[in-house]
């Protein structure tokens, strides 16, 4: 899983024009992290850490672990979900007002 996980990880974050650094930022880990899972050096990487690396790329643990995976809507809407999931409650208020507003602006 090792080797697939860190060629999904690095092709996703030069698709999305992600340094390793920005990455590192976003999943709140370290550089040096992202390069062993990148190169496939951590055998067994922490579920912790791959759930954050996951929603810093936009998709779901299952896309970066399964060989048989497609990068489809379906992903990228679970990841969403996911994201949308772990905010506050009253910051999942204001998304839902923003989609609101723009589900009116475009009837």
């Amino acid at each position: 899983m090792s080797e697939l996980l860190g060629k999904k990880v690095r092709d996703l974050r030069k698709q999305k024009g992600i340094s390793m650094e920005k990455l590192a930022e976003l999943a709140y880990s370290t550089k040096g992290y992202i390069h062993h899972i990148e190169t496939s050096i951590l055998p067994n990487p922490g579920i912790d850490k791959v759930v954050k690396i996951a929603a810093a790329l936009g998709v779901t643990i299952d896309y970066l672990a399964n060989d048989a995976a497609l990068l489809d809507q379906d992903v990228v809407k679970n990841a969403f979900f996911m994201k949308f999931n772990g905010l506050e409650v009253s910051d999942q208020i204001k998304v839902e007002q923003i989609i609101d507003i723009w589900s009116v602006k475009n009837e």
